[in-house]
């Protein structure tokens, strides 16, 4: 599993590429934008959504993790159920959403033990529909252990992944710029 840096940074990147590169970038202003990553973040970090009910459920955290919530059927769900309650302001960005919530999914298909050419874990991304495990021949982020959390691994992977954390407040901070100009020319 990768670490919650990893999942909160894709948001990041993630909602400011959408934010940049579409038609959305005209219309938002900069607090407006700002107040949006906070949600965006969230719907990166949805699918370890798991981890709680497994505690309460089983009394171990990890028994039903990479569940049903860690597929594109949970994405679709979540995007689908966004865009029919209408009480929400990020209603309108139910595309995004799955794409966040998608973006935890290939996120932790992609981790393993070992970065590089080396299997990552694996991931039953197709479920419920198909049970196949799709595993990655190359693993991009390290997962931590849940057998042991304070351990020097787990340490050393929490300080690596947090290299994610500049790049993506760079896309924020540059797309924020971006839209204050914008804004003072109108």
């Amino acid at each position: 599993m990768a670490t919650p840096i990893v999942h909160v940074s894709a948001g990041v990147i993630i909602a400011s590429i959408y934010f940049f590169s579409t038609r959305e970038i005209r219309g938002i202003e900069p607090k407006e934008f700002c107040s949006l990553m906070l949600p965006a973040m969230f719907f990166a970090c949805l699918p370890d959504i798991d981890l709680i009910y497994s505690y309460l459920l089983t009394g171990r955290v990890t028994d039903l993790h990479f569940g049903i919530t860690h597929t594109f059927f949970f994405a679709a769900v979540v995007a689908l159920l966004l865009k029919m309650l209408p009480i929400f302001s990020i209603t309108k960005y139910s595309g995004l959403v799955f794409v966040l919530v998608l973006s935890h999914v290939v996120i932790d298909g992609l981790t393993g033990t070992l970065v590089g050419y080396s299997e990552a874990g694996g991931i039953k991304a197709l479920a419920p529909f198909n049970d196949d495990v799709l595993v990655s021949p190359v693993t991009v982020f390290r997962g931590v252990s849940h057998a042991e959390w304070f351990t020097s691994e787990n340490f050393k992977t929490v300080l690596s992944d947090l290299f994610f954390v500049p790049f993506a407040f760079l896309f924020f901070f540059s797309v924020k710029y971006i839209l204050s100009k914008k804004a003072a020319k109108h």
